[in-house]
């Protein structure tokens, strides 16, 4: 699949974030119709093999080992800990130690068949290729995909990111002091923003 798709010229990349995950195909109007089938079937069927998930797994462990080597991580790191106290905002996305060396491949697997809602699916193209045979392919791939699914509603996956912040809000001020290992010096200030949740404020 990979030399199929270097063979082309196209790329393939994929990232995550605290909200979202997306998937890229980027590639000739003359190899879509080839190459979007077999995009679709990367994305709802990923392998999660042993190998490079034990690969990964070492970089994200190397990259927490990393975190105070660099003030503005170190200090992004502690000031959402503090700041979203009671929130997964407070998360690290990299995790902690304890947590990536007890994941495995069979929790990675269940956690994207968890995460991956069709219900907020979006698929977005642009560029020159046949609509109507672009719709099919992407009807046949989450038909395939539909069973496999855990059911889970989007007010579901959304309900730990409704949790009230654990800390005082416009009340006091909260100070939170750091030593850092590099002669700098910073400041990280929060502050309080209207709420979606009120229909005043959409």
């Amino acid at each position: 699949l990979k030399e199929l798709v270097e063979g082309k010229g196209a790329e393939m990349e994929g990232a995550s974030g605290r909200n979202t995950i997306y998937y890229n195909l980027d590639c000739l109007s003359d190899d879509f119709n080839e190459l979007f089938p077999l995009f679709l079937h990367t994305f709802f069927n990923p392998e999660f093999n042993e190998k490079d998930f034990s690969l990964e797994k070492s970089k994200v462990l190397q990259w927490i080992s990393q975190r105070e080597d660099e003030w503005y991580r170190v200090g992004r790191y502690e000031f959402n800990k503090q700041f979203f106290k009671g929130h997964p905002y407070s998360l690290s996305t990299l995790g902690e130690v304890e947590s990536v060396e007890s994941l495995t491949v069979k929790d990675l697997r269940a956690h994207f068949d968890e995460t991956l809602n069709l219900e907020n699916l979006v698929i977005t193209i642009f560029g020159d290729f046949n609509e109507e045979s672009a719709i099919k392919d992407a009807e046949v791939a989450i038909k395939k995909v539909k069973s496999r699914l855990i059911e889970t509603t989007a007010s579901e996956l959304a309900k730990d990111f409704s949790k009230i912040i654990d800390r005082p809000l416009n009340s006091q001020n909260n100070k939170f002091e750091l030593q850092i290992p590099q002669d700098v010096a910073s400041i990280f200030i929060g502050f309080d923003s209207f709420n979606f949740s009120n229909s005043l404020d959409k």
